[in-house]
């Protein structure tokens, strides 16, 4: 009890004090502050002016601060102004946003776009400021929703348009490689190239290098002395004489691989179409070909002379039977040159 008495008594006399303090008149604002005021209260009403209804709320809450009792209702008045103001534009905008994604929804659906017209349509459900914008943006969305889940839709705009496009796009790239093919099967027999690439080997003897290199070293060596109206007595076993003295040159393949295109256009790789093109188009005269294999204890290569437009030769030899004084890959590499030779001299007589 005597604790309780004691706090009523305190509360009592801090009434009292807060009596006293109210009936004390107010001090008075010193001239710096009426000032400060002032600027806060002009530069609030030129922001207003203008338009800037935030910055000069921010202005009138700086002059409230440090206003006097009567400046207090004029500055009040004022903040209420700028407030009602500042809702009234931000509802304008609103409303400005709304439209144009409704507007933006609506041409996004006219091409299709179903899940980007969905996306628009909830922007501008989310700005509608009337329960009638709510209703048309939520008619929109059940609309496109209709739309991309129709049978028209999935069938037809998802799947059968799409794969006739791939296709389309397919034909068109395989009709072009025929046209440079023709083209280039065309300009071959004018070309005096011979190729030779590596042969497929399925050996450790490194013949699938080797014999290539082998036949391309045997041929230049013919080749200067038919271009000298030498008789070549060869590997014993065949002979040949020539008095041409324009004859094909033979090398490995080489083209140009464009690497250093980074570029992909309709899923295909440029690079690659421009390495495909120009292998096309510039095709050679006759190419050597083949495959080095094992039967046995014997090495064998599969070897085939293509003209650009077929095949002239194809054969089987066997070049190393593991014997002595069994055959050489010379005599094999002499059969193919002197194939060549024979096919040119006949096609150029």
């Amino acid at each position: 009890m005597m604790l309780l008495a004691r706090r009523s008594l305190a509360f009592l006399i801090f009434l009292a004090v807060v009596s006293v303090a109210d009936a004390q008149p107010p001090r008075p604002v010193p001239s710096t502050a009426r000032d400060s005021v002032r600027e806060h209260v002009v530069r609030g009403a030129a922001l207003e002016k203008i338009g800037f209804h935030r910055e000069a709320e921010a202005e009138f809450l700086a002059a409230l601060a440090a206003a006097g009792p009567a400046e207090i209702s004029q500055i009040t008045e004022a903040l209420r102004r700028v407030r009602e103001a500042r809702k009234r534009a931000e509802s304008v905008q609103t409303a400005e946003t709304g439209e144009k994604y409704f507007q933006l929804g609506k041409q996004l659906e006219k091409n299709g776009h179903y899940d980007q017209a969905l996306a628009a349509f909830q922007r501008a459900l989310d700005a509608a400021n009337s329960p009638q914008e709510q209703a048309y943006a939520q008619a929109a969305i059940a609309h496109v929703l209709e739309a991309k889940d129709s049978f028209w839709q999935k069938y037809t705009e998802d799947w059968l348009w799409p794969a006739a496009k791939v296709f389309l796009s397919l034909l068109g790239v395989y009709l072009l490689y025929k046209i440079l093919s023709f083209i280039g099967r065309w300009l071959a027999c004018f070309s005096k190239r011979i190729e030779v690439a590596d042969l497929d080997d399925s050996t450790d003897t490194g013949l699938g290098k080797g014999f290539p290199a082998l036949l391309r070293t045997l041929y230049e060596e013919r080749k200067q002395l038919a271009q000298q109206s030498v008789t070549l007595a060869g590997s014993g076993i065949l002979t040949y004489r020539s008095m041409q003295v324009t004859l094909p040159v033979m090398g490995s393949p080489k083209y140009e691989h464009f690497s250093e295109i980074k570029l992909n256009v309709a899923g295909v790789e440029v690079s690659e179409f421009l390495r495909k093109a120009v292998r096309l188009l510039r095709q050679p005269r006759y190419s050597v070909s083949g495959t080095i294999y094992r039967y046995g204890d014997e090495i064998r290569a599969a070897t085939t002379l293509a003209r650009y437009n077929g095949v002239v030769e194809r054969w089987n030899f066997t070049l190393w039977d593991g014997k002595p004084g069994g055959p050489l890959p010379p005599d094999s590499a002499y059969q193919v040159i002197d194939a060549i030779l024979k096919d040119w001299g006949r096609l150029n007589e």
